[in-house]
């Protein structure tokens, strides 16, 4: 199974090699063919050695491996998962192919890297909750549920309160991916559910999730209302009110000195990024 993990991970790293930036990402190359390795070389490390079972104890073997392969199976999901964030989503935000959402937020483009985005982490999330559930199921009918009840049914509700938490966004994730309706790199206006002292304020769409589409206020001109370098964001946006609450989509206005509004960019601050007409 790490040796499929470690195949794909090759396979992402050569084919986006061109878009990942040596100056800043070149350290990647070394997390994709370092980590399988690790996980390669340790279970068989640990295999030199067999521990002997002494006889009569209890036979779980086939719970420790079902365990065993859930774990291993839902690890190798998150790393695959996280791979196709530093090895396609964040490279291409940091203008890896000429293009930023910063400079054309309104190109197609963008579209699909968002739809990619949300699609690799929902996979890893419901692989995650599932596996959850799996390990908390066959761990409470094998130890806990013949020792305590109460912390078996302990462990099941925390189980239920986070599958529930990602399944009621399954829907919402879904139908975003299908028909986007914001992308990265969107300017976009929100009907607040409160009355405001001012006009309501524009936000700069940085990052989708699951647990929700991390947005950034905008001032006049486009720039950042707080510019602070240590704040990658000001406000979540819920999946399950980008329709109720989203009311205008608009252009972002292009940089033609960086704002600092986008946070993943590869520009500095002081360099040019629209050439001036």
């Amino acid at each position: 199974m790490a040796a499929v993990a470690a195949f794909l991970a090759f396979l992402l790293l050569v084919a986006n090699w061109r878009v990942i930036r040596i100056r800043r990402d070149g350290w990647i190359a070394w997390l994709v063919i370092v980590s399988p390795l690790l996980l390669i070389v340790g279970p068989f490390l640990a295999l030199l050695e067999t521990p002997e079972i002494p006889e009569g104890a209890p036979d779980h073997a086939l719970a420790v491996l079902a365990i065993t392969i859930l774990g291993t199976t839902v690890f190798m999901a998150m790393y695959l998962s996280s791979l196709v964030d530093w090895c396609y989503v964040f490279p291409r935000l940091r203008g890896g192919t000429e293009k930023r959402p910063c400079t054309n937020s309104l190109d197609p483009y963008w579209r699909r890297v968002t739809r990619i985005w949300l699609l690799h982490r929902l996979i890893a999330a419901v692989g995650l909750v599932a596996a959850t559930v799996a390990v908390v199921a066959i761990a409470a009918n094998e130890w806990v549920l013949g020792l305590n009840q109460v912390v078996a049914a302990a462990l099941a509700a925390a189980a239920t309160v986070l599958a529930g938490f990602y399944l009621a966004r399954l829907p919402y994730a879904v139908a975003m991916m299908v028909n986007p309706p914001l992308h990265v790199g969107d300017k976009i206006q929100l009907a607040e559910p409160f009355p405001l002292p001012a006009a309501c304020p524009s936000y700069f769409v940085s990052e989708v999730a699951l647990e929700g589409i991390k947005l950034v206020e905008l001032g006049e001109g486009d720039v950042r209302v707080r510019p602070d370098p240590h704040r990658s964001y000001d406000r979540m946006l819920d999946l399950t009110e980008i329709h109720k609450l989203v009311r205008v989509r608009d252009a972002f206005s292009p940089c033609r000195e960086c704002k600092g509004v986008h946070p993943y960019c590869g520009r500095l601050p002081t360099e040019s990024v629209v050439p001036s007409k």
